[in-house]
């Protein structure tokens, strides 16, 4: 891999959490929202080596596990703690957007929890 594939990596992995919370909803299933984070990350390498020219097996297969891992960087130490995917993801919600508040996160009190 060479130095320009390596910086666009660094630019598309920068951008993709933004990209992949205008497609995830809140509601959606951990599963889910781990594979369209998979999936789009596979598609930003794919796009990357084809746009730099370095079109081979060896420059795909690093582009993607490199964006992969930076994007979940990204998302880890700047995007999550300051709000802005979430932020995203709850402007674009259906669910929201039609009056229906997502299901609560938190595990629901049985009586055994209750004073």
């Amino acid at each position: 891999m060479d130095q320009d594939l390596a910086m666009w990596n660094a630019i598309v992995a920068a951008v993709l959490p933004m990209i992949i919370a205008l497609i995830q909803q809140p509601t959606f299933p951990r599963w889910a929202r781990a594979t369209i984070t998979l999936v789009v990350c596979a598609i930003g390498g794919l796009v990357t080596t084809y746009v730099t020219d370095q079109w081979n097996s060896e420059d795909v297969v690093t582009s993607v596990l490199t964006i992969f891992a930076a994007v979940l960087a990204f998302h880890t130490a700047f995007f999550k703690p300051t709000g802005i995917t979430d932020a995203i993801e709850n402007a674009t919600s259906k669910a929201i957007h039609k009056g229906n508040e997502p299901p609560p996160t938190a595990a629901p009190t049985t009586p055994a929890n209750q004073p």
